[in-house]
């Protein structure tokens, strides 16, 4: 968790930043910025949704400028105002105001780290409510799982799978060969070994060598933001 949380020192000192979020979308700056992010929007997105997914944002030259960086994870859960895993245009809008704003108080990495550091102190403050971290838990399977389906198995019942692929992505996502040293298979093989642990998958099942139980994946990151949550604290 540490490098992708690796700007979280100067949170304190980026209090003031939250308030970009309601500010208002009215400067000369701001209008021509919205305006190629919202042409960037209409050309990255499909014909059919009215949304991006996450893995859609990098491609958002727009906003590439701000150096955001969408596998930091607190800056993808403040790109996400409606917190269900879809990436409207009005959210990539009062991200990017965000991104304005410190723009004209840092410049270079310096503006990169108070972008993370903003981020990760919003996260954290939602984490910190009564129901956060099932909160949180909840956006952050919706942004996995979007655009994606589940698999239900013959004989196992009240059990639903996610693939592979699925779990390729979390494995990128949460950068877990460099955080964990696992790589994709060792990752699968772990987090199948506690699903067999749990009475819900056997092993030498075939049909299930690539699949892993959701209520696992769902486990794993529950205790990766609980862990966020108390590295934050230790940090203020």
């Amino acid at each position: 968790e540490l490098r992708i949380f690796e700007t979280v020192e100067p949170i304190g000192a980026c209090l003031h930043a939250l308030s970009c979020f309601e500010r208002t979308m009215s400067t000369p700056e701001a209008i021509v910025a919205f305006n190629k992010l919202e042409a960037d929007f209409q050309k990255v997105k499909r014909k059919d949704r009215a949304y991006l997914l996450y893995s859609d944002l990098p491609k958002l030259t727009a906003l590439s400028e701000y150096l955001a960086d969408f596998q930091h994870i607190p800056t993808l859960f403040a790109t996400n105002k409606g917190r269900d895993g879809r990436f409207t245009l009005p959210d990539l809008k009062q991200f990017c105001q965000l991104c304005l704003d410190l723009s004209s108080e840092f410049h270079g990495y310096e503006r990169e780290v108070q972008l993370r550091a903003t981020c990760s102190l919003k996260l954290y403050h939602v984490l910190k409510l009564p129901e956060g971290l099932d909160h949180v838990q909840g956006w952050f399977l919706k942004v996995l799982l979007e655009g994606k389906g589940t698999t239900d198995f013959e004989n196992i019942p009240n059990v639903v799978f996610v693939d592979r692929n699925l779990v390729a992505e979390l494995h990128s996502l949460l950068d877990i060969a460099e955080t964990r040293g696992q790589d994709l298979q060792t990752f699968i093989d772990l987090m199948q070994s506690v699903g067999e642990d749990m009475g819900i998958m056997r092993l030498d099942d075939e049909r299930l060598d690539d699949f892993v139980p959701l209520v696992v994946l769902q486990q794993f990151v529950r205790a990766f933001f609980a862990g966020f949550e108390g590295l934050i604290t230790q940090l203020q």
